[in-house]
């Protein structure tokens, strides 16, 4: 898909090449670029630690402008009917959330209890509901995120200071 200037676009911190050994094998998020005779990166050469670049190699991200590694197979539109608080998530916190529950190889009918619930454990939460669990049990000490969890998709939410998780959940 190509881009025109001034479009609206999300990227997030792992910006693989999708052309490494690790992209093609799965795991994009361990992409080390295209990497040169001594394991550095032939276009930043900085030496490979994965495909986490903004904020580790790749600095002023929080800039107006910025240049994303592959940008082609690393950008996503954004719609015009969201605004920048609505989207504001989704590259980093929001994703890795979601990933985390597709990880976990989540099914339909499966019970699953989610710890933390803060902004990358609510996703987690969402992200469970969205792959079918029947049972999510959110744990926090906020009451307040463990609310938020409700919403998103928790069936139970346990605040670990008032009692003990292992025996709420026997």
């Amino acid at each position: 898909m190509g881009y025109s200037e001034g479009q609206r676009v999300v990227a997030g911190a792992i910006c693989p090449s999708y052309t490494s050994y690790a992209s093609q094998d799965g795991l994009p998020a361990q992409d080390g670029g295209y990497l040169d005779a001594g394991g550095k990166c032939s276009c930043h050469g900085y030496k490979a630690t994965g495909g986490w670049r903004f904020g580790n190699h790749i600095d002023g991200t929080q800039a107006e402008y910025v240049l994303v590694p592959n940008a082609q197979a690393n950008l996503c539109p954004v719609p015009d009917g969201l605004t920048d608080e609505q989207v504001l998530m989704c590259p980093d916190i929001m994703s890795t959330g979601f990933k985390g529950a597709e990880n976990a190889n989540i099914q339909i009918g499966d019970v699953v209890a989610i710890f933390a619930q803060g902004p990358i454990g609510l996703c987690a939460t969402a992200g469970a509901k969205l792959k079918g669990a029947s049972l999510i049990i959110a744990v926090d000490a906020n009451n307040e995120r463990l609310a938020m969890a409700k919403k998103l998709g928790a069936d139970i939410t346990i605040n670990y200071t008032e009692v003990d998780v292992v025996d709420e959940c026997d």
